[in-house]
């Protein structure tokens, strides 16, 4: 299945529509998109998974680099929708401690602020 990652500008956050399988094949181009959208203004960006059902050590790859990338620049990757499986790829990996993991887009972005600091 091929990856398609359609992106978005809010008013507080970048949002990534994640659809496919993330592997080796396909990681490069998430992390190709994800670099496109990710500015040195944005705060917040939010992965949204709803739309994949398998991921990689390659996929997990790609998403700490965005997350790395938005690191620098002093904002906040937040990741969504995660199937369950994918979700427990996350936790086996350790992913799940270094980002905050959301289970809708929209709890996503209650936590995002213009600043890029979590809502309270």
């Amino acid at each position: 299945m091929a990856l398609t990652v359609v992106g978005s500008r809010t008013k507080v956050a970048v949002v990534l529509e994640v659809n496919g399988r993330v592997d080796g094949e396909t990681a490069p181009e998430l992390e190709r998109v994800c670099q496109q959208w990710i500015t040195a203004a944005d705060r917040n960006v939010i992965l949204d998974f709803s739309g994949v059902q398998y991921i990689s050590s390659a996929g997990l790859s790609s998403v700490l680099g965005a997350g790395k990338e938005i690191d620098r620049h002093g904002g906040r990757l937040l990741i969504c929708g995660l199937a369950a499986r994918v979700n427990q790829v996350f936790a086996f990996s350790g992913l799940d401690n270094l980002f905050p993991l959301f289970g809708t887009r929209e709890a996503a972005l209650s936590n995002c602020t213009e600043n890029g600091a979590a809502a309270k």
